[in-house]
């Protein structure tokens, strides 16, 4: 039984040997870059509009008005790597007139197409704005 003893502990004063590195400062630090994107709608249309998006694999949405002949941000996402991408980010996007009673809406974008947002670069983020004219909504 002691043999056992002093056999083991020698397995376990060996093993914890090999973690010993002394040619190190110290563990390695790992740097995962994150990444922030900002989602605008540049309004150019004569209409206060509605958007309603839903956000991707998510059950929930949101709605934000946006005034007439303005750009508003919609909404913000983050991620370790590279910024989110519009079709990472939403599963639709719904424009209805904000001063209607009816919510019928005007346009209603399903999928989202990356490449009819304009990229451009904000301090630490990546911008992408959609442009609505009134021929989009008409």
């Amino acid at each position: 039984m002691r043999s056992v003893k002093i056999l083991s502990l020698l397995v376990l004063v060996i093993s914890l040997s090999g973690c010993l590195d002394s040619t190190s400062n110290g563990p390695e630090v790992i740097i995962e870059h994150s990444s922030r994107s900002n989602y605008y709608i540049a309004n150019h249309t004569d209409s206060d509009l509605n958007v309603t998006y839903a956000i991707a694999f998510l059950n929930m949405d949101s709605t934000v008005a946006v005034l007439a002949n303005s750009t508003t941000k919609i909404f913000e996402a983050g991620d370790i790597g590279s910024s989110p991408s519009p079709s990472s980010a939403f599963e639709s996007l719904v424009f209805s007139e904000l001063s209607n009673n009816n919510t019928s809406p005007l346009l209603t974008i399903q999928p989202i197409v990356d490449q009819n947002w304009a990229v451009t670069g904000e301090k630490d983020a990546t911008r992408f704005e959609l442009l609505i004219t009134n021929e989009d909504i008409d």
